[in-house]
């Protein structure tokens, strides 16, 4: 029965750390060549399937880490372009966290679509919609404030791109 539970003991560590993540390694890796931010695109892609499968914490390191990863690839990648506009700062003017989201859908939606990437105000909108709908989830901890309210009111009801003139 003892051999049993440390069997079992074991098993559950190895289980925990396979699925548990640490993103503060990040900030090690190397984004200096092209072929870096080529390798880099599948951790992109891990680091915003985080930001949108957690709720935002301020004490969530991995979100810190992730946002970071993602802004700094964004910097330096040469087969992306990437602005940001006022409808950014409208969008993170309550919640800064919500700029990390939006970054990091931005990030998402150029590299599964890069036929999409080269048009800005599509990434845009298509980003600009996860986020409003991440915002919409009440488990994500997101506070409402006049200007959420009208993005997702005017997401709901089918005018969001004339609501912010895309």
């Amino acid at each position: 029965m003892r051999r049993v539970i440390c069997i079992l003991f074991v098993f559950l560590c190895f289980a925990y750390v396979g699925f548990a993540q640490d993103f503060s390694n990040l900030k090690n890796y190397s984004l200096s060549a092209k072929e870096d931010f080529k390798k880099a695109e599948s951790v992109v892609l891990e680091c915003s399937k985080y930001l949108v499968s957690h709720p935002l914490s301020e004490t969530d390191l991995n979100r810190l880490y992730a946002v970071q990863f993602i802004m700094r690839w964004m910097e330096g990648t040469p087969d992306f372009s990437f602005s940001l506009d006022e409808t950014a700062v409208k969008l993170s003017k309550s919640n800064t966290a919500l700029l990390g989201i939006y970054l990091g859908e931005m990030s998402q939606l150029a590299i599964q679509n890069p036929e999409m990437s080269k048009d800005a105000k599509q990434i845009k909108l298509n980003a600009i919609t996860s986020v409003l709908t991440y915002c919409e989830d009440s488990s994500n901890s997101v506070k409402l404030d006049k200007e959420l309210k009208k993005l997702i009111d005017a997401k709901n009801k089918g005018k969001l791109k004339e609501y912010l003139k895309v």
